[in-house]
């Protein structure tokens, strides 16, 4: 991702330090960013399409090795790697926006 205001890169490892990536800063120039809508959208559709594949296929184990160490101690790790790796490619292709500050803007309200 590339800050809009100093065109500055903003990295993966960076990024992993980011608590809310609706609301930073950018360490250079200090402008409030945050991600575009289209890059939330498709965020949230890649974290929808992974919950629907891993709830379907917990059914086809068998419930009685569900919660067991063994099966535990892969799907653990397979989980936080799988979340890496969306993670990376996604922050590699969103875009960001700078935000406004400004408190009285109306914009998209009607009234």
């Amino acid at each position: 991702m590339i800050c809009p205001g100093c065109e500055k890169k903003i990295g993966f490892f960076e990024s992993l330090t980011i608590i809310n990536p609706l609301n930073f800063r950018c360490k250079i120039c200090n402008n409030y960013i945050t991600l575009s809508r289209s890059s939330i959208k498709s965020y949230l559709l890649m974290l929808f399409v992974i919950f629907l594949i891993s709830f379907f296929g917990f059914f086809q184990f068998d419930t009685k090795r569900l919660f067991t160490r063994p099966f535990l101690l892969f799907i653990v790790p397979a989980i936080l790697i799988s979340v890496t790796i969306i993670h990376y490619f996604f922050w590699n292709s969103a875009s960001a926006e700078l935000k406004d500050t400004d408190n009285d803007n109306t914009s998209g309200l009607s009234c």
